[in-house]
């Protein structure tokens, strides 16, 4: 692995774990407890997964919120959109949510399900068609089911039934961290 820098982060955790982030920086989280020895080898005894993921991270499609343009009618889409999912889940009876937009780091959506919100990331909006209907149809489920348990993926299933396949169209995409300034 002389070909890419390793990052590696002392944190309180329990346990080492590797991180590979979008545009493919490998960063190691070792615990205070841990020795830079034993997270060494952690990191050689995950050597074919590290360069396995890493290649599938490079491969996919950075969206950088920085370059975002986002407008009224990307709400109005957006919302037309999940009025349109909507429908799929009326077996469960669940609220139309109150949605709102914002620029997420790390994730596509969220749900707050006491609440009936919904939060979908502007970035959505970059995405393909069958993308966003698959993050909105996810964030329904939790209005379900709040965890990522058996029954929300039939929930899930239910109202999607190829949710896979456009869950793994979606892994092709990545949203750009800004940089840190120290």
């Amino acid at each position: 692995m002389d070909d890419f820098d390793i990052t590696f982060h002392r944190k309180k955790v329990k346990r080492y774990s590797i991180r590979i982030d979008g545009d493919g920086t490998v960063i190691v989280t070792v615990p205070f407890s841990g020795t830079m020895r034993d997270a060494e080898r952690f990191v050689q005894s995950k050597a074919d997964w590290i360069l396995k993921k890493r290649q599938e991270t490079l491969r996919r499609i950075p969206l950088d919120p920085a370059t975002l343009k986002f407008h009224e009618g990307d709400a109005e889409y957006l919302t037309y959109l999940t009025e349109q999912i909507y429908p799929l889940f009326s077996s469960y009876r669940i609220p139309f949510p109150k949605l709102t937009f914002r620029v997420m780091k790390s994730r596509w959506g969220s749900c707050t399900r006491k609440k009936a919100e919904v939060t979908l990331n502007k970035l959505l909006k970059l995405l393909p068609k069958d993308c966003q209907e698959y993050v909105i149809a996810h964030e329904l489920s939790h209005l379900v089911e709040a965890n990522h348990s058996k029954a929300f993926y039939k929930v899930l299933a239910s109202a999607l039934p190829d949710y896979r396949d456009r869950e793994r169209k979606l892994d092709h995409f990545w949203i750009v961290r800004p940089e840190k300034t120290e």
